[in-house]
């Protein structure tokens, strides 16, 4: 099992990367639109644990404090 901590975009930005996965995929370039399930989320990984202990993980996750709203630009 893998946990991670991940970025989301908003609805305008997820349809605008998906859009931009299409073309991708258009020219043979290879995106999370066709990765093994297909159900991919467009995301930012922060960290990404393949291992450990979940319980402690989620703690220690839960302990951060809100930083609020975060930029990100292309």
């Amino acid at each position: 099992m893998a946990l991670a901590a991940c970025l989301l975009f908003d609805r305008q930005t997820e349809r605008t990367l998906r859009a931009l996965w299409d073309r991708l995929e258009d020219l043979g370039v290879p995106t999370l639109r066709s990765h093994t399930h297909g159900r991919h989320v467009p995301h930012v990984s922060y960290a990404v644990v393949r291992d450990g202990d979940v319980e402690a993980i989620h703690r220690s996750v839960a302990a951060l404090p809100d930083g609020g709203a975060v930029g990100l630009r292309f």
